[in-house]
């Protein structure tokens, strides 16, 4: 099975390399406000998207 993705929410780093854990919290603040938990069936991330938070 075949699907397509669709970016909800980026940003544009300023440096070369991975974002951080504080950027990557940010990003999840913003895709909550943009579309509350309760609505989701699933979330996939980045294999980047990784740290002890």
């Amino acid at each position: 099975m075949h699907g397509d993705t669709i970016s909800l929410v980026w940003i544009a780093l300023d440096h070369i390399g991975n974002s951080d854990t504080r950027v990557r919290l940010w990003l999840v603040l913003k895709l909550l406000q943009a579309l509350p938990a309760t609505r989701w069936k699933g979330l996939v991330v980045d294999r980047e998207f990784i740290g002890a938070e």
